[in-house]
């Protein structure tokens, strides 16, 4: 979200279009900040009130089918939780409609997850280009306990492709 609006994507166009998500209790808090003297911008999703920790796959494709976002944000949007909802169910032997996402399920990680096909949508649908993701290292706490960084689900996602050498902590 923060390379889109850097780019140009207007931060009031992109608050109205997740608006459409009728998903409430959460604000974009997005400031300058500054790399190695190197200033790019940072976006937060601060949560308000209690919030659901945990939704299934199903929920959450429910949510984006509910929406008022376009047809083609809503089937980029279903296609990201997807992948991710197969690599989860891959690491868990479940069928992909048996998946609950935790993390991933937070209405944080909906407004991420949208925001970036609702981003794409605004800049036009450009075709994308990335270098090889950080794999991180060392160790997360999630709710299925202590697992290596990065987790199982992730690599799973990136089975097939390139990782780059990074610090210890989550960096994909």
């Amino acid at each position: 979200l923060a390379a889109c609006l850097d780019l140009g994507v207007s931060q009031d166009a992109l608050e109205r279009e997740l608006r459409k998500l009728n998903v409430p209790g959460w604000k974009l808090a997005v400031r300058r900040d500054f790399e190695s003297t190197i200033a790019g911008l940072h976006v937060d999703v601060e949560l308000e009130g209690e919030q659901p920790h945990e939704r299934s796959y199903v929920d959450i494709v429910r949510i984006i089918d509910a929406s008022g976002l376009s047809e083609r944000t809503k089937d980029a949007a279903r296609r990201i939780f997807r992948v991710i909802g197969e690599a989860e169910a891959h690491v868990h032997h479940k069928a992909l409609e048996d998946i609950h996402f935790h993390e991933v399920g937070a209405v944080d990680s909906i407004v991420d997850v949208c925001g970036a096909a609702i981003c794409l949508e605004l800049l036009g649908w450009p075709k994308l280009v990335s270098a090889p993701p950080p794999a991180g290292g060392g160790t997360a706490n999630t709710v299925h306990g202590i697992v290596p960084v990065p987790p199982p689900a992730t690599l799973e996602l990136m089975k097939g492709r390139r990782m780059r050498a990074s610090g210890n902590g989550e960096r994909t």
